[in-house]
This record gives C-alpha cells, sequence and structure tokens, in this order.
C-alpha cells in the first residue's frame, strides 16, 4: 500500500508525457489512455480514502490552539 500514493502522482503523469510523445498521432487510443489514467487514479484514490476510514487514528488535517479538524 505505500506505492499507491506515488502512484496516484505520477500515473497521470506518465500517461500526459505517454500521450504526447507516442500517441498524438492516434487520437482514439489516445483518448483511451487518458481515460484509463482518470479511472485508475478515481480507484486509487477510493482505496487510498478507505483505508484512512478504517484505521482506528483519523487523520488531522489542521490545528489551531484547541480547534482542530480531523
Amino acid at each position: 500500500m505505500e506505492v499507491l500514493p506515488w502512484l496516484l502522482l505520477i500515473l497521470p503523469l506518465t500517461s500526459a508525457a505517454a500521450i504526447q510523445l507516442y500517441f498524438k498521432r492516434t487520437p482514439a487510443l489516445a483518448s483511451y489512455i487518458s481515460v484509463a489514467s482518470v479511472f485508475s487514479t478515481l480507484v486509487i484514490t477510493i482505496v487510498l480514502v478507505r483505508e484512512q476510514w478504517t484505521q482506528s487514528c483519523p487523520i488531522t488535517w489542521a490545528t489551531a490552539g484547541d480547534f482542530s479538524i480531523t
């Protein structure tokens, strides 16, 4: 599970680079690659959020004095 956050960042970047470098002349294939990248990113995000919800200690997003957003 440690690789998922990195994959979440790198997948759209590599997809865009591959489309620009190799699939510019085939727009149909480029669109499939783009949609697959977006769908994969969505699935990875759902897995990561679900993993965080099942943990016993929630994430603290912001803290200011006694005020805390978790």
